[in-house]
């Protein structure tokens, strides 16, 4: 009989077979010259700080062998760096080393602990992290105001919280008083210190 290469499942344990052997160099395999190739996957080019709805490509690269049916996704860790409940930024059908062009979701929360992993689905593989923490900018930006009701030439102070540098419409300056002669709205954007 000609040799048969199988694969097994460490999880399952359950054998498939890949491959038939034909010919002399199938028969009688050597067994101790058989090596496992671990399968991993590496995610690469990530900076460390990013602004929530950011949009951008990651690489990875792999080990192993994928099926032509299997999925890459790209997990977000939460806050902590842990992945018990990862928010999947990105995916794509591919066996193959490449990029995935990935959001970093509007709403999440700002911090410096994020990781980022690349993991599979056939077969099931959770890839190692980026092995750094990414800070994640998302300021609650806050307008303020010393009155919001007043007759025309009082005084009036506008300030906002929750960033780090304050544009005004109206060409206003933050934290300098005003005198406003008619009614207006006075909109704020707030830029925190990872420029978000």
């Amino acid at each position: 009989n000609a040799g048969v290469l199988f694969e097994v499942n460490p999880t399952t344990e359950v054998f498939a077979k890949k491959f038939d052997f034909g010919g002399a160099n199938g028969r009688r395999p050597v067994f101790g010259s058989l090596i496992e190739i671990p399968l991993t996957i590496i995610p690469s080019g990530l900076s460390n700080v990013y602004c929530a709805g950011a949009a951008f490509p990651i690489s990875y690269s792999l080990t192993g062998a994928y099926e032509t049916n299997n999925n890459f996704n790209v997990e977000l860790s939460d806050a902590t760096g842990a992945f018990g409940s990862p928010t999947i930024i990105g995916s794509v059908v591919n066996n193959q080393e490449g990029t995935i062009n990935v959001t970093i979701p509007s709403n999440t929360l700002a911090g410096n602990a994020y990781r980022i992993r690349v993991v599979s689905t056939n077969p099931v593989v959770n890839g190692a992290d980026n092995g750094a923490n990414i800070t994640i900018g998302n300021p609650v930006v806050v307008a303020n105001a010393s009155a919001t009701s007043l007759c025309a030439g009082d005084s009036l102070l506008l300030y906002g919280t929750g960033a780090q540098t304050y544009s005004w419409s109206h060409s206003v300056t933050d934290s300098v008083v005003i005198f406003p002669i008619s009614a207006e709205t006075y909109t704020v954007i707030g830029t925190d210190d990872n420029n978000c």
